[in-house]
């Protein structure tokens, strides 16, 4: 009698176990050798196997599966073990290589595009940089430099200690107080005080206030206020104007405001200036509310833009506060006021620069 070897390397069996490689051989006896088994049984289970085995590749449809069914026992006749196996397997890889192929010739193709693009738009950056000037980029804040460079002259050193408390409204240097260098100081309230000097290009704005955290200053200094210059103080706030050395002897003479009688503006009722009341310099006053104050002042332009031939302003007035009256506005002839709140007065203001009201905003045409 022959000596058995393992069936797969052909070594040494120990116990049925091969020495060489440790395939167990009494396995495959166990397959090789089905005891009690009939022909029908066993042709039921590889036509259950070939099913499960090949049914998850097959979706022809309910035609091809009645065909595959009836014909795979007699395949499965003709085919070895290994054969009934590896097919599936084999199949798998061939297509997910041929995936993983497509997949990688595909990512290959957007990283040459990502390249290219990359490339275009760098040479497009570079060339516009190269197309800057020089010292773009280098540009100086507004607020780093000398508000006062292009001032015609200095202030002179001489003259008088001044002293001013002002409420909200607008003021001429040289007729409301004299030029100088001055501080302006906090009173009470808080809100803004601006400066516009139009001949010696000096424009400033600064809150006033005791809230830090907005910026507001308790005192501001070196507010330099040349002869002509308007001031403005804007808001819930009184302050104080003091310098050392006030020009009172340039001041102009103070001319007394030749209108004596207030007007009533009715909430929602617009008037017309030198129609329905005199033209001339007002104090705006509360009626007793809070109310938005609205007038349009004719600058006799010709622009195509009808807007563009009137200068639009809004004053805000409350009752019982700071801002209960805003002082000196000019409404010169034609101009339209409106109330659009609640009642207000027109209060003739105590001083006037000029009767010649149109001449106040010469500056806007």
């Amino acid at each position: 009698m022959f000596e058995k070897r393992c069936y797969l390397c052909g070594g040494k069996l120990a116990d049925g176990k091969c020495i060489d490689c440790g395939l167990d051989n009494t396995r495959n006896e166990k397959m090789t050798y089905r005891l009690n088994q009939s022909s029908s049984s066993r042709m039921a289970k590889e036509r259950s196997h070939i099913e499960s085995t090949w049914g998850k590749h097959d979706r022809s449809g309910e035609g091809q599966k009645s065909a595959d069914n009836t014909n795979a026992p007699r395949a499965a006749k003709h085919k070895s073990s290994t054969d009934r196996i590896n097919p599936p397997v084999s199949l798998g890889k061939k297509a997910g290589t041929q995936q993983n192929g497509n997949v990688l010739k595909a990512a290959g193709m957007i990283l040459v595009l990502v390249v290219m693009v990359s490339g275009i738009v760098f040479n497009m950056k570079k060339q516009y940089d190269e197309s800057l000037p020089a010292d773009y980029g280098n540009v100086t804040l507004v607020e780093d430099e000398d508000p006062y460079q292009f001032a015609e002259r200095e202030l002179l050193a001489e003259g008088e200690d001044y002293r001013v408390t002002l409420d909200p409204g607008e003021y001429r240097v040289g007729v409301h107080l004299p030029e100088g260098n001055y501080q302006v100081i906090l009173d009470d309230g808080s809100g803004t005080v601006s400066v516009d000097d139009y001949e010696n290009s000096i424009y400033l704005w600064q809150g006033i206030g005791p809230d830090e955290e907005y910026d507001e200053l308790k005192e501001w200094i070196d507010v330099r206020l040349y002869q002509g210059a308007m001031v403005e103080i804007s808001g819930n706030l009184r302050v104080e104007f003091m310098t050392e050395n006030g020009r009172t002897d340039c001041m102009e003479e103070q001319t007394k405001n030749p209108l004596t009688e207030q007007v009533v503006l009715k909430k929602g009722t617009e008037l017309t200036a030198g129609k329905d009341f005199p033209a001339g310099v007002y104090d705006i006053g509360s009626g007793g509310e809070w109310t938005n104050i609205r007038y349009e002042v004719p600058l006799y332009t010709d622009y195509e833009d009808e807007e563009m031939n009137f200068l639009s302003r809004s004053r805000f007035v409350s009752a019982d506060e700071i801002d209960s009256v805003y002082r000196n506005t000019v409404l010169p002839g034609g101009t339209k006021i409106c109330s659009l709140d609640a009642d207000a007065r027109l209060i003739p203001s105590e001083v006037i620069e000029t009767e010649d009201y149109d001449a106040y905003y010469d500056e806007y045409r």
